[in-house]
């Protein structure tokens, strides 16, 4: 491939996704707040996993574009998000291969659960990768498909050639979640809500 004819874009930062409150995932607890703080809540989850039910997505815009690229995501990265967050494992590739264990969605076909989750992440990885933003709809309508490109994270060239799948198993293997100061507890009509914020980064 000629060098000079690539596309390519560096990113500004490590972050693939990043929002203050666009990527909230919302959760209703059925236990009281009053006195609790994250540690307590993570021991309560833990010890109770039925205590906690995904609720929401702060904007419906990110909900949406999560929805048009396969409508189980909001549901999977809520399970991936909680599940990191209680454990304090930011490695999406060793969430993926626990919630592949749990199977919280229930897929009922031994096979396809072996594959489902890894490629709903992937898949959802890559569009993050091709510009995927929580605050402006997504309709993947990008010419970078015509010739894949180079994209760099700082100074570290990841990715190299037209191997689409090498592109996104480079991504997933790279890919963590940021989980520094992402939680916050509140109380709607006597409801206790935890909010996760989703975002994600390569190192």
């Amino acid at each position: 491939m000629n060098s000079q004819t690539v596309k390519f874009r560096t990113l500004n930062s490590s972050y693939l996704l990043y929002s203050k409150r666009e990527t909230d995932f919302i959760y209703e607890l059925n236990f009281d707040n009053k006195s609790f703080n994250q540690e307590k809540i993570i021991d309560l989850i833990k010890c109770n996993p039925e205590a906690i039910k995904f609720d929401s997505i702060k904007g419906q815009i990110f909900k949406n574009n999560l929805i048009f690229i396969d409508s189980s995501l909001p549901e999977l990265l809520s399970y991936l998000l909680l599940y990191g967050f209680i454990n304090n494992c930011s490695s999406i590739k060793l969430l993926s291969e626990k919630i592949t264990e749990l199977n919280p969605l229930n897929i009922q076909s031994i096979e396809l659960v072996d594959i489902f989750y890894k490629y709903k992440i992937k898949q959802f990885l890559n569009h993050l990768s091709l510009g995927l933003k929580p605050d402006t709809v997504w309709n993947d309508d990008t010419d970078i498909y015509k010739n894949y490109p180079v994209i760099k994270y700082s100074s570290n060239l990841m990715y190299y050639g037209e191997d689409i799948n090498l592109f996104k198993e480079s991504v997933f293997n790279l890919a963590h979640l940021d989980l520094t100061n992402i939680s916050k507890l509140s109380s709607l009509d006597k409801k206790t809500k935890l909010s996760l914020n989703l975002r994600v980064k390569i190192k």
